[in-house]
């Protein structure tokens, strides 16, 4: 019986750890997803003025437009991606900066690594600050409803917020807590400290 609760609480710890992984995944690939994509429409240059936009004096009329600086070096895209509008700022050594899209906003470092990322879906609206090493962040979002602030640092502890699901280890029950709760998680995942 002591080897199968031991088990039962290596598996649950391992699920958390899992599950706190898919979630920095999904905001990682989110955020990788935004540039090839605006890349790809970037460099997709069309000479046919599109639809039947009208051409009017002074009035400028493109699917792509590309602005560079003195020396020809490319600082900013504006186009269309799939029918999707997306904007780009480059730094000085030709990363981007800053991506700015319908659903979203995202801000990188010269090392590109994101440092912001701002996101408004139908089911989840979501704020995410990294530190410069990305393995820092404080994460606040509302997803399906339920709001939460996630506080991790680069040793893999981590505060949460507001609602969060968690697993009990001996039993693996999953549980789900309010908003008005807060839990702090050892790198381990295993729960330091919690209210109510």
């Amino acid at each position: 019986m002591q080897r199968s609760t031991s088990d039962l609480e290596s598996l649950g710890a391992r699920v958390e750890k899992l599950e706190r992984q898919n979630r920095a995944f999904k905001r990682a690939a989110l955020g990788l997803l935004l540039l090839p994509a605006s890349l790809l429409a970037m460099g997709q240059a069309r000479q046919a003025r599109p639809g039947n936009v009208p051409a009017a004096p002074g009035h400028l009329v493109a699917t792509d437009f590309t602005l560079v600086d003195e020396q020809g070096r490319k600082r900013a895209d504006l186009g269309m991606f799939a029918d999707v509008p997306m904007f780009h700022i480059y730094g000085e050594n030709g990363t981007t900066s800053v991506i700015v899209g319908p659903t979203g906003l995202s801000v990188w470092n010269a090392a590109g690594n994101p440092t912001l990322m701002l996101y408004a879906m139908p089911d989840r609206s979501e704020l995410d600050l990294f530190g410069a090493d990305s393995k820092t962040s404080v994460d606040l979002s509302v997803a399906d409803s339920e709001p939460s602030i996630l506080v991790t640092d680069a040793d893999g502890f981590e505060t949460d917020i507001g609602t969060s699901h968690t697993v009990t280890t001996t039993t693996g029950e999953t549980h789900q807590t309010s908003a008005a709760s807060i839990m702090l998680f050892g790198k381990d995942r295993k729960v330091l400290w919690s209210t109510p």
